[in-house]
C-alpha cells in the first residue's frame, strides 16, 4: 500500500468475461487514506442495485514510512517493527551512555536512540475492524497484543524473568479511653503509617467521644519521639450525654511513627427520675489508610509487538442484537489466561562496542561499533508463534470450544549468532505452524464433553 503522493497504482476494477470477451461482471474498488495507507473502503458489483462491500478501519492513522520522499521519516517502531507512536526517536537503536575510548578522564559519550518498547494502541494503526456484507450483516474483529511464554524451547520461568506485582493493603489502628469522676485514662498506640505516594499519605479518620461538664475527652496525632509535631487534635463537646462522631481527613508525611492518643476524664449524671443515666467522659479514634507492597513473582508471559485475534462477532443483519461470538485463547493446557503457549523465536539484540582495529604497518584505527538483529525482520516467518490455540464458540464457550495444538520453535529451536562475525542463523521456520491436533468440545451441564478428536501422525 501506498502514501498519499507517492504515485504507485491502485487496482480499481476486475472485469469478468466469458472465451468471447462478452463481460459476465464487474467489481469497482473504492479507497481513501484515512489509515494514512491507500486503504480499501468498499467492493460494489457493478451495474447493480446491490449494496457494497463495506470495510472499517481502526481509527489510529499510520506514520509515514521511512525514508519515502516528501515525508518526515519516524522511528517510531517498537522491537519488531509495528508502530508505537514515538515520534522522537532519533533511530532504531537503543540510546546508552558509553565510555569515551580516547578519554583519559573516564568521560561518556551519549548515543541517541529511541523508546522501542509497545503500544498496545498505536499498533492496531489500520487495522480492519468490521465487514459489511451486501445483504446486511457484519463480521466484527477484536484484537490484542501478541504474548510470549517461550524463547525458542526456553521458557521465561527457566530464564529466569521475574516481574513487579503491586499490592494495595488496607491498614488501621484503634485506640480509646473511658474516664470517670475523678479518675482519668490515657491509651495509646504507635502505629508507622506509610502510604501510596511518594511524600504523603492519606488518612482517613473517625473520632467519638463525649466531654461532661466537669472534666475532658479528646484524641490527638503527633510524632513519637523527640522532637514532637502535633499532627491532629479534637476536643469532645458536651451533648446532654450524648456522643458524637467525626469524621476528618488528613495527609501525614509517610514512613514516620505517631503517637495516636485518647483521654479521658469526668462524667455525667442525668438526674431524671424516670430516665436518668450516668455518662462516662469517653475518647475514640480510629485511623484507616492505604500501604502499596511490592513482591517480585515469576514472569511466566510477556507482551510484544503485534496483534493475533480476540474475538470475531457475526451479525446476521443490521441491528442484530445478538451476535454470534467466538473467542480465542493462547494460553497453555489447564493454565488458562496465566501462561501463554506462545513461542518468540529469538529476542531483540542489541549491541554497543568499543574496538580497535590494528593492520601492520597502518595506523591503528579506533571505531564504535552498533548494532541490533532480530530474526523478525530477516525473512524468518513470523516473531511469535503459538504451541495451542483454543476456539470459544459463543460467549465463553457456552457453545463448546475447538483446541488445536501446533508445532512451534519450543519444539524445533534455532540456532543464531549473536557475535561477530555474524554467522548464518538456523531457520526452522518450515517445520513450525503445523497441526499436530484438533479437539471440539461440546457444552453439557456446564462441562466441557470431547466429541471429536483429530491427531497428526
Amino acid at each position: 500500500t501506498d502514501e498519499p503522493g507517492t504515485g504507485l497504482k491502485q487496482l480499481d476494477e476486475i472485469t469478468i468475461k466469458n472465451k468471447d470477451a462478452t463481460e459476465l461482471r464487474k467489481f469497482l474498488f473504492s479507497y481513501d487514506y484515512s489509515t494514512g495507507r491507500l486503504t480499501l473502503r468498499s467492493i460494489k458489483k457493478a451495474l447493480t442495485d446491490e449494496p457494497p462491500y463495506k470495510f472499517d478501519y481502526y481509527n489510529e492513522v499510520l506514520p509515514p514510512r521511512i525514508g519515502n520522499s516528501g515525508t518526515l521519516p519516524t522511528f517510531g517502531q517498537d522491537h519488531w517493527g509495528y508502530n508505537n507512536g514515538k515520534t522522537d526517536n532519533a533511530n532504531l537503536l537503543l540510546p546508552v551512555w558509553k565510555a569515551d575510548p580516547n578519554s583519559s578522564t573516564a568521560a561518556q559519550i551519549f548515543y541517541k536512540g529511541g523508546d522501542r518498547g509497545i503500544d498496545r494502541v498505536k499498533m492496531q494503526a489500520g487495522m480492519l475492524t468490521k465487514i459489511t456484507y451486501p445483504a446486511g450483516g457484519t463480521e466484527g474483529f477484536a484484537y490484542e497484543p501478541h504474548e510470549y511464554g517461550y524463547i525458542g524451547n526456553q521458557s521465561l520461568q527457566s530464564l529466569g524473568e521475574f516481574q513487579t506485582v503491586e499490592n494495595l493493603v488496607e491498614n488501621s489502628a484503634f485506640v480509646d479511653a473511658d474516664g470517670d469522676l475523678n479518675v482519668e485514662q490515657t491509651d495509646y498506640v504507635h502505629p508507622v503509617i506509610s502510604g501510596t505516594g511518594e511524600n504523603m499519605v492519606y488518612v482517613h479518620i473517625t473520632v467519638k467521644g463525649f466531654k461532661p461538664s466537669v472534666g475532658d475527652a479528646y484524641v490527638e496525632i503527633y510524632k513519637y519521639g523527640s522532637p514532637s509535631t502535633l499532627y491532629y487534635k479534637r476536643a469532645m463537646k458536651l451533648q446532654l450525654g450524648q456522643q458524637i462522631e467525626y469524621e476528618d481527613y488528613l495527609q501525614l508525611p509517610t514512613g514516620v511513627q505517631y503517637t495516636v492518643k485518647a483521654y479521658a476524664k469526668g462524667r455525667f449524671v442525668d438526674n431524671d427520675p424516670e430516665n436518668g443515666q450516668t455518662y462516662y467522659a469517653h475518647a475514640e479514634i480510629k485511623l484507616a489508610w492505604t500501604t502499596k507492597t511490592t513482591t517480585s513473582v515469576p514472569l511466566k508471559k510477556k507482551q510484544i509487538g503485534g496483534l493475533r485475534i480476540a474475538e470475531v462477532s457475526t451479525s446476521s443483519y443490521t441491528g442484530d442484537g445478538n451476535p454470534v461470538k467466538r473467542q480465542f485463547l493462547y494460553d497453555e493446557a489447564g493454565i488458562p489466561l496465566e501462561t501463554s503457549s506462545g513461542v518468540l523465536n529469538e529476542a531483540p539484540f542489541y549491541e554497543y562496542k568499543n574496538l580497535n582495529y590494528y593492520a601492520p604497518g597502518e595506523i591503528a584505527c579506533t571505531y564504535d561499533l552498533r548494532l541490533a538483529t532480530n530474526k523478525a525482520v530477516l525473512g524468518y516467518g513470523p516473531h511469535v508463534a503459538y504451541g495451542r490455540i483454543t476456539e470459544l464458540s459463543g460467549n465463553n464457550g457456552s457453545n463448546g470450544k475447538t483446541v488445536y495444538t501446533f508445532t512451534s520453535e519450543k519444539d524445533y529451536p534455532a540456532i543464531s549468532y549473536k557475535q561477530p562475525p555474524f554467522q548464518q542463523s538456523s531457520n526452522n521456520s518450515y517445520a513450525t505452524g503445523n497441526i499436530l491436533s484438533s479437539t471440539i468440545f461440546k457444552k453439557e451441564n456446564n462441562l466441557d464433553k470431547p466429541v471429536n478428536e483429530m491427531v497428526t501422525t
